[in-house]
């Protein structure tokens, strides 16, 4: 999978006309968000995890995100939810909606198995500065209600949502909380058409819409003369 993953990352760059880039670092797409502006959020579950990045200690981990995404602050969360399979992606947890403003999941009930970590994130959020200097605002996106198979909990999130030039894909778990996730994405995003996609079969796999989807930044082709999305 690493050298399929790498294959087609080089082809898109070759589409594009634009060069590739290898970081020391094993990372997947739900890893990291950046807000463009030089401030990274990601998890010590991920980054530092011994199966993808043996070794690798949090300074130096930070300072390759740093060389290489442009970042210039990075804020770590907690990636503790229950059965994670990606052992903790941010793409679960928080994710900018505009330069300086963060929406996070969260859980109002004490009694919830993930309220202590998505408690532990809104603290670490909203005391963390941005790149420029910038206190966080923090907007609380609740999470689904809590469901189980045979005894195990999944984790579905309506933070691993997909966007798009106009729009947000949001995931739909026919959950009482939908509407309620949707009026806050809309609100958190003027200007796109917040569009719900039936999620739970992706869920009940421990993943979600942004799992299955990249977004592609527009780049300057050298090759080509233009720009291309």
């Amino acid at each position: 999978l690493d050298l399929a993953g790498k294959a087609v990352g080089k082809r898109v760059c070759d589409l594009l006309g634009v060069p590739a880039l290898e970081a020391p670092l094993v990372l997947e797409g739900g890893a990291v968000h950046t807000d463009g502006e030089g401030t990274l959020l990601t998890t010590a579950e991920v980054v530092l995890d011994p199966r993808r990045n043996p070794g690798r200690t949090r300074a130096e981990a930070e300072a390759i995100l740093c060389e290489h995404l442009g970042a210039m602050r990075v804020v770590w969360l907690t990636g503790a939810l229950d059965h994670d399979n990606t052992d903790g992606h941010v793409d679960n947890l928080a994710c900018f909606a505009a330069p300086g403003v963060v929406l996070a999941l969260s859980e109002d009930d004490p009694s919830d198995s993930q309220y202590a970590a998505l408690r532990e994130n809104l603290d670490r959020l909203r005391g963390a500065r941005d790149a420029r200097g910038r206190r966080l605002e923090v907007i609380e996106l609740p999470q689904p209600r809590a469901r189980a198979r045979d005894g195990v909990r999944y984790s579905p999130s309506y933070l691993n949502f997909y966007l798009a030039n106009g729009a947000v894909v949001m995931p739909l778990f026919d959950d009482p909380g939908d509407a309620k996730a949707r009026g806050i994405l809309a609100c958190a995003f003027p200007g796109h058409a917040v569009v719900g996609a039936p999620a739970w079969t992706l869920a009940r796999s421990a993943g979600g819409i942004h799992c299955i989807t990249q977004q592609q930044p527009r780049a300057v082709s050298p090759t080509l003369g233009r720009s291309r999305a």
